[in-house]
């Protein structure tokens, strides 16, 4: 139980993933409850009055399947705002957080060319199954498991002189396409969510 309750503060888990009560701060309370409680359990199990006692071992066995009751509440059905009960007791650690943040941060390169490369920035992916570039007879996709890994997705394309490309967004019910004229050295930026698409600079050298 102390194991449990000490997770959150350090950040670490089992598996890259820990417990957490939802509070963010308000966890190291949780943390000091369990200390203190499983002081105190150490020492009412060790006392000799309770180990030469029946009904003192009971009332201190129920004494500690409510606590382990309540603590287990805390940290699911009853936790949090801030990490509010999805189904999942484990949530990913801080450690855990930080990497996929780093990956979260990172472009997928699509295209085999450099002459004209857009950038689109995925503001939602909900809903969205998956989202596809097209150019000179190139068809480049980023996929279910991509959206999941990355936020941007860059596409290259070789096109010395003028050119259009077309970015198309799947939806389980819809799908969106937008086209685009460019010329060698363009660097358009656009940002999408499954209803629209969206041109943030269209030149940008």
């Amino acid at each position: 139980m102390l194991v449990i309750a000490l997770m959150p503060i350090f950040g670490q888990g089992i598996f890259g993933r820990t417990i957490s009560y939802g509070l963010g701060l308000g966890d190291a309370f949780y943390a000091l409850m369990s200390f203190v409680a499983f002081v105190v359990f150490m020492i009412l199990i060790n006392l000799k009055k309770i180990k030469s006692n029946l009904k003192s071992k009971r009332t201190v066995a129920i004494f500690i399947y409510l606590t382990i009751i309540f603590f287990s509440y805390s940290f699911t059905v009853g936790r949090g705002v801030e990490y509010a009960w999805n189904g999942e007791i484990l949530y990913p650690s801080t450690q855990g957080q930080e990497k996929n943040n780093d990956y979260k941060s990172s472009t997928l390169e699509l295209g085999n060319g450099d002459d004209v490369i857009v950038n689109l920035e995925v503001l939602d992916n909900t809903g969205i199954t998956k989202i596809e570039f097209q150019a000179n007879g190139n068809v480049e996709a980023m996929n279910s498991d991509d959206l999941e890994n990355y936020k941007i997705v860059s596409f290259g394309f070789e096109g010395k002189g003028e050119g259009t490309f077309k970015v198309c967004v799947y939806s389980s019910n819809d799908t969106i396409c937008s086209e685009h004229y460019v010329e060698g050295g363009y660097r358009p930026e656009l940002t999408c969510t499954k209803e629209k698409i969206e041109v943030k600079e269209h030149i940008g050298y």
